[in-house]
Parts: structure tokens; C-alpha cells; sequence
């Protein structure tokens, strides 16, 4: 799908150059960005301003390593090199985001209520093999207009699947997770 978004957005030299490639690497980025932004976000949420003006001084260290990768990566595998050093360290602030909230919440359990259950993970892996399938096949025999637009609605299609079903996985979730804390929330009102 990124030759094809290349292809349509800047032309044939765009799809022939490292522009597919780069699209390609950022999905996990922008995966991972939103994972660190979300614990992030709880994490600046449930510190005192002490502890805020503490994490400010332990960004050094981030950029610092983040910066590392930057070169290191950026000559071993390029202009993606930079990309996966982002991606490195958003993984790095993630881990440190969770240990922060699991030392707030002693343990795991609320980490592991966050993580995908099997059937969901399959059904994602089941919709990505199928994209992957169809850009395969029509990539081999239609290299064309037609198989793109083919590959482009099986993957809309699936994308659409997708929603729907961890719609109905997510719902029953989101419900056991707001009666888990119910508890917590009577207990602090009255207090």
C-alpha cells in the first residue's frame, strides 16, 4: 500500500525511490507514538509537580539516547535508520512510563487488562496477511490501476471487518474495565 500512496502522490520516481519504505516504517512509529502518548499522558496525570519537574531532568538521558540511535541507525540502514531511532526511543519512554504505572498501581493487573486478548490478535494478523496477500497478487499480475483498486478495497474492506469486530471484543471490555473501577472512584468521593 505505501509504493501504492507513493505512486499516486508523487509520481512513478516517488514509488522507484525510498519513499514506499519510508511510509512502510512509519505505521509501527505512529503505532508506538500512540502508545507512549497515551502513557505519557497518565503518567504526567498522576504526578505531583515535584515529580514532573524530577522527569524533566530525566529527559536528558532520553535525548542523549536518542540521539545515539539517530547516528547509529541513520548510517547503518539510512534515511529509515532515523525512523527506527524514533521508534527506539518511544519504546525506551514507554518502559518508563510502565514502570511508573505499574509501581502506582502495584503490579500488573492493570497493564495486562490493556494487552489484546488471542482472538483479537489473530482477526488483526488475519486482516494484515490478507492485505498483504491481495498487494502480493496484484502486484504479480495486475500491475495496473484495476489491481490497485482492488487491493485498495479488499483492504478497506478488511480495515472495516476489523473495526467491527474489536468494536464487540472492545465493548464488553470497556465495561469490565469501568466496574473495576468503580470501586476506586466511591472510595475517593468519599474520602
Amino acid at each position: 500500500s505505501s509504493g501504492i500512496n507513493a505512486e499516486y502522490g508523487g509520481g512513478r520516481s516517488l514509488a522507484d525511490s525510498e519513499g514506499p519504505l519510508l511510509l512502510l516504517w512509519h505505521c509501527p512509529y505512529i503505532a508506538v507514538c500512540g502508545i507512549n502518548g497515551i502513557s505519557e499522558c497518565y503518567y504526567f496525570a498522576t504526578m505531583s509537580q515535584v515529580e514532573v519537574e524530577r522527569y524533566n531532568w530525566k529527559l536528558l538521558p532520553f535525548s542523549v539516547c536518542f540521539l545515539a540511535l539517530s547516528v547509529c541507525l541513520s548510517y547503518v540502514f539510512g534515511s529509515v535508520g532515523f525512523i527506527l531511532a524514533n521508534i527506539g526511543n518511544m519504546v525506551i519512554r514507554i518502559c518508563f512510563s510502565m514502570r511508573y504505572i505499574c509501581q502506582y498501581f502495584g503490579g500488573l493487573d492493570v497493564l495486562q487488562r490493556a494487552v489484546p486478548s488471542v482472538p483479537q490478535l489473530a482477526l488483526i494478523a488475519i486482516c494484515g496477511g490478507t492485505c498483504l496477500l491481495t498487494k502480493v497478487v496484484f502486484d504479480l499480475t495486475h500491475d495496473s490501476m484495476l489491481g490497485h483498486l482492488c487491493h485498495i478495497i479488499i483492504g478497506g474492506l478488511s480495515f472495516i471487518f476489523l473495526l467491527r469486530m474489536l468494536w464487540e471484543c472492545e465493548d464488553a471490555s470497556f465495561k469490565t474495565f469501568m466496574k473495576s473501577l468503580s470501586p476506586v472512584v466511591l472510595k475517593s468521593k468519599a474520602e
